[in-house]
Order: C-alpha cells, then structure tokens, then sequence
C-alpha cells in the first residue's frame, strides 16, 4: 500500500489542534510537569508559540496521511528547522487512526515523512 501526504483543511486542523491539545496537557500532567488546573492553558500557550499562524505557520507542514483507496488513515505534523547548519526536518507528531493501527502502516508514514522530508531539506 503507497501512502501520501495531503495539506489539511481547516476543518481537518481543528481536529488535529484539539486531539493535539488534549493528549499534550494529558502526558505533561501524567509525567508531572503541569497540574491538572493548569494543563490545558499551559498546553495551548506551547501550541500558540509552535503554531502561531495555525496551518499557515512557515516551515510547520500538517498533513493528512492518505492511502491508495484516497482514505484519511491518520495525521502528520513536521517542522523544517532551516536555522540549523544543515535543513532538519523534525517530526512532532503523528497518528494513525484506530481501524488503521497494527497493520504494518506506522512504518509506511514513516518513510512516507522521510522521503518529504527530504523534498525540504535538500539543499540544490
């Protein structure tokens, strides 16, 4: 199966920003760097400083994962540090969604990421 990746829409960013959102101030409270009054605001604020012009942020690519059949499977989020000696592209998060787990295609979206990332990061 060939996966690619696809712009999000508005709609689709919405989706991400609010999982994203949730599961972040969750793991910061769990791990015990936040507490739980102040977990979602604390969590918002780091999203606002990653993500200030949401999907327009520069150098921030969020991305659908799609399959063959043109199904959303999951959802991408990278970033492109080009204030590095060399372009880095560094991969923040990513998720498949449930009927798509344990099926072999956590490793495709990988080197599906590598290989765009690669697109970013080469120098010509």
């Amino acid at each position: 199966m060939a996966l690619r990746l696809a712009p999000m829409s508005e709609e689709d960013y919405q989706r991400f920003y609010n999982k994203s959102l949730q599961e972040y101030a969750y793991n910061q409270m769990k791990t015990g760097n936040w507490d739980a009054q102040n977990a979602v605001g604390m969590a918002r604020n780091d999203l606002a400083e990653m993500l200030p012009q949401g999907l327009e942020t520069p150098n921030a690519f969020l991305s659908n994962i799609i399959n063959d059949a043109e199904k959303k499977i999951g959802m991408m989020w990278f970033y492109v540090d080009d204030g590095r000696p060399k372009k880095t592209a560094i991969l923040l998060e990513f998720f498949l969604f449930p009927p798509f787990r344990g099926k072999g295609l956590e490793l495709e979206a990988l080197s599906t990421f590598e290989k765009r990332s690669e697109e970013h990061t080469s120098e010509l």
